[in-house]
């Protein structure tokens, strides 16, 4: 094994440290010069899914980064009759290169998904994050209930930001959530026939997702700002399904029947069975949507990022946001 070693000129010692004598870096103090050998990056990941905000120290020898970041995915819809719609996907950035300093601080919010609606109750919570994502409301027609935006998630170091946008949550009544794009949250859902059916929240991103309005058909409108989203938009799972925007991936598994199954929420990976959570995602890959049901709540959307089932009589909540750092 070979070790660092510390050549002190003037004293007639002649030093050997063979090959690496290259890699040594010239230092002065106590009045001699010395040669320390540098050491490198030793790479590797670090995975965060925790929700909520953190630290990660830059390691030594380290000057370079690769984020990838994703947003919280849209509730689920709540409706009596099952019929609601599922949440949509939470955004997905990814960004190389970045510039570091060892043994700074990169900072992380790491983002919560909307929760679902209930149905006869209350419209889904907006999920927390760097911004939050806006509430759903309950329909004037109280057998349906739209569900909550995704929170927003970020990473930075002071010089560079990024913002990954939450997913809109969906509406009681059966029509589509809309994805978010990454530079903006996904709008809620439309309640139609002036809110009977609750609108769903809008997704954050570097400003908060709005809050739908009881009595108005419209959702909420999705934030603004973030960091413009990577990968493409993944296909809807049925017709009261959202897409993604979670990165090049799939939705949850559709249900047999569409007339009366509850919608899946969209995201990626394998999505869940009817009324049962979508599973978490792989590598880049978001989590699976969660599966709808018209006789149990909706499952909730895999981590990261994928969008709650609906259900009766309440919507999953949709998946948390997540943060991998390659270094």
């Amino acid at each position: 094994m070979v070790q660092a070693r510390r050549c002190l000129l003037g004293s007639r010692q002649l030093c050997r440290i063979g090959i690496l004598a290259a890699l040594a870096l010239p230092l002065w103090a106590h009045g001699q010069l010395q040669f320390v050998i540098a050491s490198g990056c030793s790479h590797g990941t670090q995975v965060i899914t925790a929700t909520g905000t953190g630290s990660w120290t830059v390691p030594s020898g380290c000057t370079s980064i690769k984020i990838e970041i994703w947003g919280g995915g849209g509730g689920g819809g709540g409706e009596t009759n099952g019929q609601n719609g599922g949440g949509s996907a939470g955004a997905y950035v990814v960004e190389t290169g970045l510039s570091v300093t060892p043994g700074n601080s990169v900072t992380y919010n790491i983002a919560n998904g909307g929760g679902g609606g209930v149905s006869s109750s209350t419209g889904g919570a907006g999920g927390t994050g760097y911004a939050s994502g806006g509430y759903g409301v309950l329909g004037t027609t109280v057998t349906y209930a739209g569900g909550g935006g995704g929170g927003s998630s970020s990473v930075t170091n002071g010089t560079w930001l990024y913002i990954a946008s939450g997913g809109g949550g969906a509406t009681g009544s059966g029509a589509a959530s809309y994805s978010a794009s990454g530079s903006s949250g996904g709008a809620g859902a439309y309640g139609a026939y002036l809110g009977a059916y609750g609108a769903g929240g809008g997704g954050a991103s570097s400003t908060a997702g709005g809050n739908a309005t009881y009595g108005v058909a419209a959702g909420g409108t999705g934030g603004t700002g973030g960091s413009p989203q990577t990968g493409t938009n993944g296909s809807v799972g049925n017709s009261y399904a959202a897409p993604s925007s979670a990165g090049a991936s799939g939705n949850g598994n559709t249900p047999a029947n569409y007339s009366y199954t509850g919608a899946n929420g969209s995201g990626g990976a394998a999505g869940g069975t009817s009324g049962n959570p979508g599973t978490a995602g792989s590598g880049s890959d978001s989590g699976g949507g969660g599966g709808g049901s018209s006789t149990a709540n909706g499952g909730h959307g895999g981590q990261p990022a994928a969008g709650g089932g609906s259900g009766n009589p309440a919507g999953g909540a949709g998946g948390a946001g997540k943060l991998i750092i390659t270094y």
